[in-house]
C-alpha cells in the first residue's frame, strides 16, 4: 500500500471548577509555571514519538458543550499537533501481527493514538500536581481534532484540595517546577511502560490513585492509596509499621514541632478502618456523622500532602531509592 501519512491539530479543552479553591491553593504559580514551558513539554507516547503541549488559560470558549458556561468560568485549553506515519506505526506497534482478520489495521493507527494521547495527557494533569498540590480540579474535556470533537476525557479532582497550606507548618514542601517533576518521571522511571519495580515508583503509582473525577465519592479509597504510598517508600518488612513510619518520615522530611503524635494517629486510623475496629455509618445514611467525616477529611489530606511532601523531595534531589540506616552512639 502507498504510505499514508495523516496531520492533525489537537485541542483539548477542560473546564476549571472551583476556581476559588484553586487560586488559594497557588493556581496562579501553576500558570505561570505551565506558561513558562509553552511548547517545550512533550508526552512521550508510545510508538508515535513525542507530542509537545501548549497551554492556554481562558474565561470564554466558543463550543456547543459549553454554551451554558458562566461568567466567571475559566478553561484550560492544551493544544498539539502531530503527523502519524499509518504504516510506520502499525508495523512498531505490530498491529498487522494482531489485528483480527476482518478488521484493516490502518483503521486501527489513530484510535489508538486517540487513546493513548487522552492516557498520557491525564497523566501530565495528575503529575502537575507533585508540583502545586490542590491546584487543578478540572471538569470533563473535550477533545478537537482538526476543529472536530473526537474524545472527551474525565475531568480530575483529589482530597489535595482539602488540605489548608497557608497555615500548614509540617510538612515543609519543597519547592519543584513541573518541568523537573516531568523529566524525572521520564527519565528516571518507567512507570509510563511497565508496573513499578521500585519503591519510589510504587508510591508515584500510589499518588496518581488519588485522583478521580470527583474524589468525594472515594475518601477511604483515597486514604488507602496514600497510605500504600508512604508505605512503599518508608516501611521495610512487617514489623513496627507505625514506629517505621513515624520515625523514618521525620528523619526524611524533619522533625514535626506540633502535634507529635500525628503520624501516630494516622496509621491508627488507617488500621482501624482497614481492620474493622473503627465506628463507621451506613452508606448513604440519614444519621449525623459530621465528626467522622471531619476525620476522614484531615486524615486523608494529611497523609496525601505527606507523600506530595515525600516525593517532592525525592524528586528534586532525583533520588531513585530511599533507604535508611539505624546509627548507634
Amino acid at each position: 500500500m502507498n504510505k499514508l501519512k495523516v496531520t492533525y491539530d489537537i485541542k483539548t479543552i477542560f473546564p476549571v471548577r472551583n476556581l476559588d479553591v484553586c487560586k488559594a491553593n497557588g493556581f496562579d504559580n501553576l500558570v505561570e509555571d505551565l506558561k513558562s514551558i509553552n511548547g517545550q513539554i512533550s508526552l512521550p507516547i508510545q510508538f508515535f514519538g513525542d507530542t509537545f503541549l501548549r497551554f492556554e488559560f481562558v474565561d470564554k470558549v466558543k463550543l456547543k458543550e459549553f454554551k451554558d458556561s458562566k461568567s466567571n468560568d475559566f478553561f484550560l485549553i492544551i493544544e498539539s499537533n502531530i503527523t502519524i506515519d499509518i504504516e510506520e506505526i502499525i508495523e512498531k506497534a505490530f498491529i498487522r501481527e494482531s489485528n483480527p482478520d476482518d478488521l484493516q489495521p490502518e483503521l486501527i493507527v489513530v484510535p489508538y493514538f486517540r487513546l493513548l494521547y487522552k492516557t498520557y495527557l491525564t497523566h501530565f494533569l495528575i503529575f502537575t500536581q507533585i508540583a502545586y498540590p490542590g491546584t487543578l480540579w478540572l471538569n470533563d474535556a473535550v477533545v478537537l481534532f482538526n476543529n472536530k470533537k473526537m474524545d472527551e476525557i474525565n475531568g480530575i479532582s483529589s482530597v489535595l484540595s482539602e488540605y489548608n497550606y497557608s497555615e500548614s507548618k509540617w510538612p515543609k514542601l519543597e519547592n519543584v517546577t513541573i518541568d523537573k517533576v516531568w523529566k524525572y518521571l521520564i527519565n528516571k522511571t518507567n512507570i509510563f511502560h511497565e508496573l513499578s519495580k521500585t519503591e519510589i515508583e510504587r508510591g508515584l503509582n500510589s499518588f496518581t490513585h488519588l485522583f478521580s473525577e470527583n474524589y468525594h465519592h472515594n475518601i477511604p479509597v483515597s486514604l488507602f492509596w496514600s497510605l500504600s504510598g508512604l508505605e512503599s517508600l518508608y516501611v521495610t518488612g512487617e514489623v513496627g509499621i507505625t514506629q517505621q513510619l513515624n520515625d523514618k518520615i521525620q528523619t526524611f522530611l524533619g522533625d514535626i514541632i506540633e502535634n507529635k503524635k500525628i503520624l501516630k494517629k494516622l496509621y491508627n486510623y488507617r488500621s482501624g478502618l482497614i481492620h474493622g475496629d473503627l465506628s463507621i455509618p451506613i452508606k448513604d445514611g440519614v444519621l449525623n456523622y459530621d465528626k467522622y467525616n471531619d476525620d476522614l477529611y484531615v486524615m486523608n489530606s494529611f497523609s496525601a500532602v505527606v507523600l506530595v511532601a515525600s516525593l517532592q523531595k525525592i524528586i528534586k534531589n532525583e533520588m531513585t531509592k530511599l533507604t535508611f540506616k539505624y546509627i548507634y552512639e
